[in-house]
């Protein structure tokens, strides 16, 4: 799955994941999606999650599974979680209606108890099984295959708690405007541009080595559509016929049309 900002996530869900705070929402196929959940849930990041399956729900099959881990949570916001069950009440036809299981994966816990036992105090709603072991939960919507997506949302989450929030802003950002600047992605972060360039310098990259990794990933998008001419890519990336050539040749060893013909054939 894909890693995509949050806005366009609401577009587009399928094969895709957006980060929301300290959680992730994702959605392997029209029939199965999911939340993976860390650290202080507020009452804001659980409005964003809310509000991506509100979206979502429009886009997914008529029925369809989720697998909801909750085993990093540590605290919930009182607020959040009456914002919850607000959401489940006014729902929860429409969800037992479309959601054929929700596997919850919990830690055993006052938090575990806690996010569980929202489900029988709302009443009547969508079928549900408890789970300590995320790979049980796959297996139960999903069988034997579960134990492949198991593993690929395990790393997503791996490598999301492991990025610095200033690292992830910058990406989340230029994948949706290639010509943002350093001083705009730091204001948006309520920070300086110099700081923002000594956190990157940290991570091992910076806000160049970032701009030219979000060019050659939405250069490869064009050039595997087919719908624009090679001369026409760079443009639309913000560099020259030469810079682009330079920048395939560098992560790939070949120019941006032999890329494409090798793309094709495969």
């Amino acid at each position: 799955m894909k890693e995509t900002p949050y806005d366009l996530f609401l577009q587009s869900t399928v094969g895709r994941f957006t980060i929301t705070g300290s959680s992730f929402v994702w959605c392997a196929s029209p029939t199965l999606c999911g939340a993976f959940l860390w650290g202080e849930q507020t009452e804001a990041e659980t409005r964003a999650i809310l509000h991506v399956f509100d979206q979502r729900a429009l886009q997914m099959s008529s029925t369809f599974d989720i697998v909801l881990d909750t085993r990093g949570v540590g605290h919930v916001d009182p607020s959040g979680l009456k914002l919850l069950f607000q959401w489940l009440m006014k729902n929860r036809r429409d969800l037992a209606a479309r959601i054929r299981l929700q596997a919850s994966v919990i830690r055993e816990g006052p938090i575990g108890f806690l996010l569980t036992g929202l489900l029988p105090v709302a009443g009547r709603t969508h079928p549900y099984r408890i789970f300590t072991e995320p790979i049980e939960a796959f297996r139960a919507v999903v069988g034997e295959r579960g134990d492949v997506l198991c593993a690929e949302v395990e790393a997503i989450a791996e490598g999301i708690r492991g990025v610095a929030r200033e690292l992830r802003a910058t990406r989340e950002m230029l994948q949706v405007r290639l010509d943002a600047s350093l001083n705009e992605v730091g204001r948006a972060l309520g920070m300086s541009s110099r700081s923002l360039q000594r956190v990157l310098t940290r991570h091992g990259t910076s806000f160049h080595r970032e701009v030219m990794a979000a060019r050659f990933e939405r250069a490869q998008e064009l050039l595997r559509s087919g719908e624009h001419k090679i001369d026409d890519v760079g443009a639309r990336v913000g560099i020259s016929d030469r810079a682009l050539t330079l920048l395939f040749r560098e992560k790939t060893g070949l120019t941006p049309a032999e890329w494409r013909k090798q793309h094709r054939r495969a």
